[in-house]
């Protein structure tokens, strides 16, 4: 496979992505830092400290109902905790959202451990918790063995926790190697040495690891592979890691500061051109008792795809398209003006077909989605 790069890596803004020291000895761990949440699924009602869990190993996950990926790593963080039971090994997911959003939640996604509610969000701001997923892992004195992304975490890695053995782990943590204070803000892209594709994201943080070049684009222009358009000697499967980060009052330069990254250190020229091309037309107002529908929550965002089918609660209708747009894979126009969040399900078969994926638009959502030519944006990467 070829990859288009000039470095084998480029930093902007010296970033890193580091191991926490997981094979440290346990007298250089440190403690984590004190917490207090409200429990859901636990034995007590609250955690007021580690105290509650001396002796035992915790696998503590930072979440939210709204983050596609932590949706996603539900059922492998599920599968370790029944591999792990009775080992002395507790799991704790931890989000800052209203108990009454996450109980709904749960009734449709069960999570086999407890589940912390941290809704001041003093317990992200103690661990420094900017995108989700994270995973931070907790020996039996309440100290810091590392942090990774719950898809690196793998069951014979927590095995070897367990034993005292050291382990690699993918930290998440971005920092200044010339001060060793925090960056204030920073973006880095570099050739992938990971072999399982994970990506988190937040208002101030984007970050990805062996994800292939379309999806890194997507993440960095908001681009559906439908709508990019790659020049000649441009590998759209060549793997990379990258990481933007900045304040939380600066989000809206996050993507901006990702797009300087890419653009850098992949030695290309992209930017957005506007013509006339073939789409599918979507129009028409959702049919009453359809499987689209107005939002019930108002706070509420989950997403599921699959080949031939998507589920969304509390989506723009925009965004839930650009998931079926990536199925159908040509541009899809909203002609609806339907402006409203909305809960949805379509399914579809086969799943490429775009006259079944046509039919249940109409069967289940009372709209139509016809062959058309409109003008529609495309992003055109370039080598320089």
């Amino acid at each position: 496979m070829t990859r288009n790069l000039r470095p084998a890596s480029t930093l902007l803004l010296l970033s890193a992505i580091l191991a926490t020291g997981c094979g440290a000895p346990p007298t250089d761990r440190k403690p984590a830092p004190a917490v207090s949440l409200q429990l859901l699924q636990a034995p007590f009602p609250g955690l007021k400290d580690w105290s509650g869990l001396k002796g035992k190993f915790v696998v503590l996950e930072f979440w939210a109902t709204w983050c596609e990926a932590c949706v996603e790593d539900i059922p492998h963080l599920n599968d370790l905790e029944g591999r792990f039971q009775g080992q002395g090994v507790q799991f704790l997911s931890v989000t800052d959202e209203p108990q009454g959003l996450v109980e709904e939640f749960l009734k449709k996604h069960p999570i086999s451990g407890w589940v912390g509610l941290d809704p001041d969000g003093s317990a992200l701001r103690a661990f420094k918790v900017r995108g989700r997923p994270r995973t931070v892992i907790l020996d039996r004195a309440g100290r810091v063995v590392g942090e990774t992304y719950p898809t690196l975490l793998t069951e014979s890695m927590l095995a070897s926790i367990l034993k005292g053995e050291k382990v690699a782990l993918t930290g998440v943590g971005v920092e200044d190697r010339s001060s060793g204070a925090p960056a204030l803000a920073s973006a880095r892209i570099s050739v992938s040495s990971n072999s399982a594709p994970g990506y988190s994201m937040g208002p101030d943080r984007l970050d990805g690891r062996a994800m292939p070049l379309l999806n890194v684009l997507e993440a960095a222009y908001d681009a559906p592979s439908s709508r990019v358009e790659l020049g000649p000697g441009i590998d759209p499967a060549a793997a990379y890691d990258y990481e933007a980060q900045v304040p939380l009052a600066a989000s809206e330069d996050l993507q901006p500061l990702l797009q300087g990254a890419v653009q850098a250190g992949l030695g290309l020229k992209i930017g957005w051109q506007e013509r006339t091309a073939e789409v599918l037309v979507l129009k028409g107002r959702p049919s009453s008792g359809g499987k689209l529908s107005p939002a019930k929550s108002k706070t509420s965002m989950t997403l599921k795809t699959g080949q031939g089918s998507i589920q969304a609660t509390g989506f723009p209708l925009s965004e839930a398209l650009k998931n079926i747009e990536q199925q159908s894979g040509k541009p899809i126009v909203d002609e609806t003006g339907f402006k409203e969040k909305v809960d949805l399900s379509l399914e579809w078969s086969p799943a490429g077909d775009a006259k079944a994926m046509a039919a249940a638009v109409r069967d289940q959502w009372g709209l139509t989605l016809e062959p058309g030519r409109r003008k529609v944006r495309f992003l055109k990467v370039e080598k320089r």
